[in-house]
């Protein structure tokens, strides 16, 4: 996989520069493709800010994408705050949310996690009624900041106090 980035090591006190985004579809070749699709992309220079575009629904083939770009420099800054904006469907199969419940463990204990997480989830999109509670949870087990919102200009105000 080639990610053309710029990157500075990346501590709280040396700000990361990227240059490009990254989805799941940059991941190396699975037995079954995955369903659902995340692209991760800096908002701001310093790469402090991630918009998180998610086209569901979501398996546990997915989870194994997200893993393998884990290594990209836009995920690397551990000082970035994440915008999740799901589209489509959000729904997400039992070992989806299993694995990036575990995921998102690890990414805490290895000091990867972000500081705060907003997840836009519009009242009309589709599973947004009973993923919404699922989904905030996975980062309140880890003492992670999160809140669910209707739209990504109310996610980059709540972000504003992290």
């Amino acid at each position: 996989m080639l990610i053309q980035a710029k990157i500075l090591q990346a501590t709280p006190d040396v700000k990361v520069s990227m240059v490009k985004k990254i989805s799941t579809d940059q991941a190396s070749p699975q037995k079954f493709r995955p369903h659902g699709r995340f692209e991760y992309e800096p908002v701001d220079e310093d790469g402090t800010l991630l918009h998180v575009r998610c086209e569901g629904p979501f398996d546990a083939e997915l989870l194994t994408a997200i893993k393998d770009i884990q290594q990209s420099p836009v995920l690397l800054n551990p000082c970035r705050k994440e915008i999740f904006q799901f589209s489509g469907c959000c729904i997400g199969i039992e070992e989806f949310v299993e694995s990036a419940t575990d995921y998102v463990g690890q990414l805490k204990r290895d000091g990867r996690a972000p500081k705060a997480v907003a997840l836009v989830m519009p009242e009309e999109l589709q599973g947004a009624w009973m993923m919404r509670d699922t989904y905030a949870g996975i980062y309140q087990r880890f003492n992670i900041p999160v809140t669910v919102v209707t739209t990504v200009t109310e996610a980059m105000q709540w972000l504003k106090d992290y």
